[in-house]
């Protein structure tokens, strides 16, 4: 009775519940206020709310390089808890439930409770909690960008309540979801957005181009599907460009997504893969080739798995059959530890695999008209319009921790389904599965303990009276906190402050205001005369009191030093209208040591 009651438990979803609630909780404890930076991109994330409740308008009166959901959604949390790290916390925890919920139920369309309660794992685990650079933004918690994160979530969404209610249930509120949550994916990141809709209107041809309906109804799932989601897009974001006019026509908002496809832009082309193609084309090649092993390793692994399970002797063909898979489970394991050199190959594939399942999918719709078929080759091809930004460097790191969740999902109906389905054997199939769940255990505890190792060695405390951070206990974040504690002893919370090239977590901490349209004084933002002149502008008219220069080398986009080898202009004119009033370390730039020179407006 008791057993059943678990069947029953475990096939609803609740086992699987609490199983992931016990790993998000001990995953949340172990890395508890450990994330982020304290000076890259998540202070973007920390300012901007805290500036819309304060009474200005996002993109009229500060600018903002992504749609306008997450800054106003963490404003509000802002409103209702305050002003504090906590407040972002709870929409990073926020979004990583609603995002496991989603990954388990789409999974639930192609793999069984087991494998779709895996896959969250992994999410959770790998991509949420992942932490494989110096740089602490890339998780679900505190995030260099919350419209990533909250992006993903509600693409999720909109496929889910698409397949729901095109495939199985044509209601009403689950068109109007499916519309609400893809209008709030073009309201997070315009490009997410983009891939999705995309994947929808093929989808869409493709299903029609089979079944050959009347136009009439061509039309209306169109418009239904197309024009409701348009209509809400068009409302959420005309009312801030109509606001703004000819502000947020000068600025560079516009470059951004086509920046983020620049390939001659040495940020992005590493991202991509494309500024080492020959090292990253081979390590694709070579991955190619050990999975292809893997495939015939457990292929054959059940071959002879089902040869043994045909002996007459039951006793002997007990021990046989266990005592071949634990063989064949041990030697596919230690294969796997000497050929795999690094757990970032993992995902290597990943575009090659969506290519392929779009291509089966397909088939099999066209051929047997099946809508799960028609579902799978639209999240594989959801999926594989997102790489696009690492296309040849496909990893759970860097942009990887948010582009790569949908294309998790194919990855596992890849390996998990796709490849075992062609044979007779259910014993095939189950080894096989078998086999490629062990590998992938291993792939999680080796991007675990990369995690494991960054968060264990945050030991430097940052307290502030928004929140308290741990850092990486090194000269960097040791100048940093410096600069925060003399701020908040030295400064009062009605002056200003500009913190050059990159800081506003420092601002945020210190509770001193950066007034300026623009905050981040990064390459991509001031290569523009334009805007470094419109910025010197601004800086004169607000009278700004402080500039901080923080020794953040951008090499990484081609111009390592700020004032040197960009901006000049900027640095001309903190020279001539500020003194050096503080020194933490040495003069920025001067040494490899790190460096911060606060300087004063002159009298």
């Amino acid at each position: 009775m008791h057993i059943n009651k678990l069947k029953v438990y475990w096939e609803k979803g609740w086992v699987p519940f609490l199983i992931s609630a016990g790993c998000f909780a001990y995953l949340l404890d172990l890395t508890w206020l450990k994330w982020g930076d304290l000076i890259v991109d998540i202070g973007r994330e920390m300012y901007v709310p805290l500036e819309l409740i304060s009474g200005k308008m996002l993109y009229r009166d500060i600018f903002y390089l992504y749609g306008p959901f997450s800054p106003y959604f963490n404003a509000l949390l802002f409103k209702l808890f305050g002003a504090h790290i906590y407040s972002l916390i709870l929409s990073g925890i926020i979004t990583i439930c609603v995002t496991s919920l989603l990954i388990y139920k789409i999974s639930r369309s192609f793999l069984n409770v087991f494998f779709s309660t895996f896959a969250v794992l992994t999410f959770l685990f790998v991509f949420a909690f992942g932490h494989y650079t110096y740089n602490g933004n890339y998780n679900f918690i505190l995030p260099y960008s919350y419209p990533a994160i909250h992006g993903i979530m509600f693409s999720l969404a909109a496929l889910y309540f698409f397949f729901l209610s095109f495939f199985k249930k044509p209601l009403k509120r689950n068109i109007f979801f499916y519309s609400i949550f893809l209008a709030a994916t073009f309201l997070c990141k315009i490009e997410i957005g983009a891939s999705l809709i995309l994947s929808i209107i093929i989808s869409l041809c493709v299903y029609f181009g089979r079944e050959r309906p009347v136009p009439g109804k061509i039309f209306s799932a169109f418009f239904t599907y197309l024009a409701l989601p348009i209509i809400f897009l068009t409302l959420g974001y005309s009312l801030f460009f109509l606001t703004s006019g000819s502000i947020i026509q000068k600025s560079n908002i516009f470059d951004v997504f086509f920046g983020n496809m620049d390939i001659k832009n040495v940020f992005t082309s590493n991202l991509s893969g494309v500024l080492d193609i020959e090292r990253n084309i081979s390590e694709i090649f070579f991955t190619s080739l050990y999975y292809i092993f893997f495939c015939i390793f457990f292929a054959a692994g059940g071959f002879i798995l089902k040869r043994v399970s045909n002996l007459k002797d039951a006793s002997k063909r007990a021990i046989s059959y266990h005592a071949t898979k634990v063989v064949f489970i041990l030697i596919g394991m230690i294969i796997f530890s000497k050929l795999f050199t690094s757990y970032s190959m993992q995902y290597k594939i990943l575009p090659i695999i969506c290519l392929a399942t779009i291509i089966v999918s397909l088939w099999s719709f066209i051929r047997h008209g099946k809508a799960h078929a028609l579902y799978l080759s639209t999240l594989a091809l959801f999926s594989l319009l997102l790489m696009t930004r690492m296309l040849f460097n496909a990893w759970a790191g860097h942009y990887g921790f948010y582009i790569l969740v949908p294309g998790l999902i194919v990855y596992y109906v890849f390996f998990l389904r796709l490849i075992p389905q062609p044979f007779n054997s259910e014993t095939s199939r189950r080894f096989i599965r078998l086999g490629f769940f062990c590998i992938f255990v291993l792939f999680i505890i080796y991007h675990f303990n990369t995690s494991i190792f960054c968060y264990n060695n945050k030991t430097l405390k940052i307290d502030s009276d928004r929140g308290t951070l741990y850092v990486f206990n090194n000269p960097r974040e040791a100048r940093a906190r410096e600069l925060i504690e003399f701020l908040k002893g030295n400064v009062g919370s009605d002056k200003s402050l500009v913190v050059f090239p990159e800081g506003l977590t420092i601002n945020f901490l210190s509770g001193i205001k950066n007034p300026l349209y623009y905050y981040i004084y990064l390459p991509p933002d001031l290569l523009k005369e334009n805007i470094r002149e419109g910025l010197i502008e601004d800086m004169e008219e607000k009278g700004i009191d402080y500039v901080a220069l923080i020794q953040r080398n951008t090499a990484e986009y081609g111009y390592p030093v700020f004032g040197k080898d960009y901006a000049r202009d900027i640095m001309e004119y903190v020279a001539q209208n500020y003194i050096l009033y503080r020194q933490f370390g040495p003069f920025p730039f001067t040494t490899e040591e790190y460096g911060i020179a606060l300087f004063k407006r002159k009298i």
